[in-house]
């Protein structure tokens, strides 16, 4: 059970890691928050060698040193030559550390650009990405990237507005299509973001649990990553999971059929004890 990299709010790699391990955590998922700096995948697996630590990655590591927005969905020549090579990237460092799993955003209805308003990225182009390109660089990704023996995970998100769904694997119906696509290759799968689930399930206008349950009979081996964060159910902000929360309830009641999942506390700006002291708390109870 890892905590992302963003718990910390801090920038510089070893920065994050001094601060993650100040508060008590030694398994950590790198992603986005960390900026670029020559010689970082060295950096990372000198870490896993170590020993002090376990790492993964997910997204948006390694940072590249020019910065764009991932998108699988879209035709455009230059974003997709930079998502198939950061992906390209991130499998090769995921091998590296001696891990047979990468997790990523899907793709996006748009273009984006690399900057933020309201916690989204901005338009860039109002031409609309299509499923159908979305899944053709899936396509592309198992054939041409992926290593027989080795996993993508692809992570449900939470739309814009109830009138914007800004990205693909948002609805139900997003989610379960996706996963029938792929029933019969076992290299692709799903990073279950309970916390976007939640939200998706309030701005969409379906019940979040009746999709997990559908998801649990029908493609339980196919949930690759369980990332976990408390919200309010209406909006998506990343805080700390109380012992109590229905999302550790659920994880907890189905460890069983869950128990090849990796599980993330997908907590922001939390590296401290009184949040280590919850995640351990957790850790005990997912144990029993």
């Amino acid at each position: 059970m890892y905590v992302t990299s963003l718990c910390s709010a801090e920038s510089n790699l070893g920065d994050v890691v001094a601060d993650l391990s100040n508060a008590g955590f030694d398994k950590i998922e790198f992603t986005g928050n960390i900026r670029y700096e020559p010689g970082i995948e060295t950096e990372v697996l000198e870490l896993q060698e170590s020993g002090k630590f376990d790492v993964c990655i997910h997204n948006y590591f390694p940072p590249q040193p020019s910065e764009f927005v991932l998108n699988l969905a879209s035709q455009d020549p230059t974003i997709k030559a930079q998502s198939r090579a950061l992906i390209s990237q991130a499998v090769s460092l995921s091998e590296k550390l001696g891990k047979s799993l990468f997790t990523c955003h899907p793709g996006f209805r748009h273009n984006l650009l690399p900057r933020q308003h309201n916690h989204f990225f901005v338009t860039s182009d109002t031409r609309p990405c299509i499923e159908d390109d979305f899944y053709a660089s899936v396509d592309e990704l198992l054939s041409g990237v992926l290593p027989l023996n080795f996993r993508l995970g692809i992570e449900n998100l939470s739309p814009k507005s109830s009138d914007d769904a800004y990205s693909f694997l948002t609805s139900d119906r997003d989610i379960e299509h996706f996963l029938d696509n792929y029933k019969k290759e076992n290299r692709i799968g799903l990073l279950l973001d309970l916390g976007h689930l939640e939200v998706a399930a309030f701005l969409c206008g379906f019940n979040h649990r009746a999709c997990l349950d559908r998801i649990l009979r029908d493609h339980a081996s196919r949930i690759f990553e369980i990332h976990v964060s408390e919200n309010n159910g209406r909006q998506d902000s990343h805080g700390v999971t109380s012992p109590d929360s229905w999302q550790i309830d659920f994880l907890q009641n189905n460890r069983t059929v869950l128990r090849q999942a990796q599980i993330v506390f997908e907590w922001h700006n939390a590296a401290t004890a009184a949040a280590f002291k919850r995640y351990a708390t957790i850790c005990e109870r997912l144990a029993l």
